[in-house]
């Protein structure tokens, strides 16, 4: 009986060790999540949004690729690619102003990797679509529109 209650307390301090290291991680992460920026994600306007998001005003820039369709049949499931040529990107965002929340993502880009999102969003309606890159050497945007076929 003694060696089985031992095994209890074992195994209890074991999980608890556990629980207690995952608490940990939980509230690292949490902390790391403090620079999410809420009000640009809650903007209710594309102008809103993209002064709450940056720093500076967006130049249209023709390296700045958006892939869409130019009618999509189903809102529900828009594909779109986004794509720079741009140097040292820090940053890329997706808009819809037609949408009720216009900013749709948000991506922080390593040097390590290639600029490139690729999505499906949802339109409520036809729109245009605005992406915005960030550089080292500014804030750059290029735009498509999409047309939703009427159902």
């Amino acid at each position: 009986m003694i060696t089985d209650r031992r095994a209890v307390l074992k195994g209890s301090a074991a999980i608890l060790a556990l629980g207690c290291a995952g608490l940990s991680q939980l509230l690292q992460a949490r902390q790391l999540a403090g620079d999410w920026p809420t009000e640009a994600f809650e903007s209710e306007s594309l102008a809103q949004a993209l002064e709450r998001l940056l720093e500076g005003s967006a130049q249209p820039d023709s390296l700045v690729y958006l892939g869409v369709p130019q009618t999509a049949i189903n809102g529900a499931v828009v594909p779109i690619r986004v794509t720079t040529a741009l140097p040292d990107v820090q940053s890329m965002a997706l808009l819809i102003p037609g949408n009720v929340r216009p900013l749709i993502l948000q991506a922080i880009i390593s040097d390590s990797v290639k600029p490139v999102l690729s999505t499906r969003v949802k339109m409520r309606r036809s729109s245009e679509v605005v992406a915005v890159v960030e550089t080292r050497s500014g804030i750059f945007s290029g735009q498509a529109t999409i047309a939703l076929a009427e159902s």
